[in-house]
């Protein structure tokens, strides 16, 4: 029988990442999730119009990672990879599962989400896996989700073009 990852310590577990999260680091990002039955796509799967449900803010634990040059035809730019790390438990508050595709605001700038990492247990048990013990051990304690920065008007969560048509 298992010593440790039982309810109690999970329980401790849970509440000692809570409060790191939500009352010291205090970072919070708002997920825009992508509609998928309103986004109109051609025949590679790719689409110019996207549409997205009206985010919501949750608290994350961000890791930047340092911006690299892009020189295009269009001029300089640059490049940034972001990972965002939150706790399933808050996800799951939201009743919502973070997939590719979906967008990410931090720091007035929006970042895609290009791969979601769902496999951080407490000891590496997963307790709706686990079959050597019982299904009261373990955690399955985050989600992490690689990403790369984006244009905001790109993914349509900024107008960068308006006015009026009349003359």
């Amino acid at each position: 029988m298992a010593l440790f990852a039982k309810k109690n310590d999970i329980s401790f577990m849970r509440g000692i990442n809570r409060e790191l999260i939500h009352d010291i680091v205090q970072s919070e990002v708002d997920i825009y999730k992508l509609i998928i039955e309103q986004t109109q796509t051609n025949l590679y799967g790719e689409s110019d119009n996207k549409s997205y449900y009206t985010p919501f803010r949750i608290a994350s634990i961000i890791k930047p990672y340092d911006q690299s040059p892009a020189y295009t035809d269009f001029g300089p730019d640059y490049n940034q990879v972001v990972d965002f790390a939150f706790l399933r438990d808050d996800l799951k508050q939201y009743d919502v599962l973070i997939e590719t595709g979906d967008i990410i605001l931090w720091n007035e700038l929006a970042f895609e989400v290009d791969h979601v990492i769902e496999n951080n247990y407490l000891l590496t048990r997963n307790p709706e896996t686990n079959k050597t013990i019982s299904d009261e051990f373990g955690w399955n304690v985050s989600i992490i989700c690689n990403c790369h920065v984006t244009r905001k008007n790109r993914s349509q969560l900024e107008q960068v073009r308006f006015g009026s048509n009349e003359k």
